[in-house]
This record gives structure tokens, sequence and C-alpha cells, in this order.
């Protein structure tokens, strides 16, 4: 429901709640999946069952969490505390969320930085999927020319492909121009080695490399 439209939501929700009504002769069920939005929180009803998604899964993400923030990070003592409170606090329950957090404050680790640094980074984090999207791909946008333009061609090639495209298929898509007049030499010479670096830089946390590429 926190993905429908917000013009439509509100009448969404008056239906969804006229059709599982005590009041109605039919025996309706409807099972709806939600981040804890004003519309339905405000529409919730003693008959009606809520499951937490936080309640459920918050051991799971605190594991997740706690296993990158000691391991691949290096906190320990109060700051592993702070920061793993914080994550289990924000989270609600989203798994994505905590994983998005974990490939920035990694990509930051890598650079070389303080406990104190990555505290600050993480709190600094949009708390919304809907603005990390958008922080990502404001990021995106501000590289280079060139990162742009190959950050597009890769987004092409991996939305409109009829089937998930394999690294070395999207080495050769990128090495080839747009105008495809091109020798074999100068084919060569424009495929990228090390492609899997590439698509994570150019592709942000948008794409997804599964299995161990060069």
């Amino acid at each position: 429901m926190d993905e429908s439209d917000e013009d439509d939501r509100r009448s969404v929700m008056e239906l969804i709640c006229k059709l599982c009504s005590e009041k109605n002769p039919s025996s309706i069920k409807v099972f709806l999946a939600s981040r804890p939005i004003a519309e339905v929180k405000h529409r919730i009803q003693k008959h009606h069952l809520v499951i937490t998604l936080q309640d459920e899964n918050k051991h799971d993400i605190s594991r997740f969490s706690d296993d990158f923030l000691k391991n691949q990070l290096n906190l320990s003592g109060k700051m592993l505390g702070e920061a793993a409170d914080y994550i289990i606090g924000n989270a609600q329950g989203v798994f994505v969320w905590v994983s998005l957090v974990k490939t920035e404050l990694v990509a930051l680790v890598e650079t070389g930085c303080t406990n104190a640094e990555i505290l600050a980074c993480l709190k600094r984090l949009p708390i919304e999927l809907k603005d990390f999207y958008a922080f990502m791909l404001k990021r995106l946008e501000g590289g280079k020319v060139r990162d742009i333009q190959d950050g597009i061609r890769l987004f092409q090639f991996v939305l409109f492909a009829r089937r998930p495209l394999t690294v070395v298929e999207l080495r050769h898509a990128l090495a080839i121009p747009d105008d495809r007049n091109i020798s074999y030499e100068e084919f060569h010479n424009n495929i990228i080695s090390a492609l899997s670096r590439r698509i994570e830089h150019c592709g942000g946390s948008f794409l997804e490399i599964k299995g161990n590429f060069p």
C-alpha cells in the first residue's frame, strides 16, 4: 500500500474497509502489506488482525546488521551498539533498506574513515526507501559524463533484455557504439576488463551482480 499513488490511497483504503466490514453480508478477506503510513493506521479497528513486520524479523535484521557492522566495518563497544540500535530502530522491518545502508557504509570504509564518520554517515542516510532511491539516483546523475553514458546504456540493456544478461554479454554490448560502425580491432580495444566494478560504479546499488566475476 505504501507504494501506491498517494492521491488514490484514501479512496482505496475506504473501499477495502467497506469490503471487509463486519456489516458486509459477504465474507471477504483482504491481505494488505504496507509500511506504517497514516492512512492505514487510522483505519485499523479491533477486529482487524495486524502483523507488524518489524516485530517478526527484528531478530534477523539484528543478526544481519551485527554481522557487517562487526566484520566489515570493524565497529565494537559503544559505537557498535549505537549503530546497531539506530539501524534496527529505523529499518521498520525492511531488509532492502538495511542492505542499502550496508552498501553505503562498506563503500565509505573502503576509502578510509573513522568510526565516528561511519556513525555520522549512517545517520545522514535517508530512512524512507523512496528518499533513499532518490539519493542514489542523484549521486549517479552527478557523476562524470562517461559514467552517466555508460550507466544509461547499462540500464537500457538490463531493463529491456528478455532475460538476465551475463557480465560477458554486457561487456561486449558496451564495447559497441550506438552507430554500430566499428572494426574488430576497435571493438577489442573498447572492451572493459573489470566490468563488474564498472557496473557497481555506474549503476550504483540499482544493479545487482549475482556470482563472482572479474
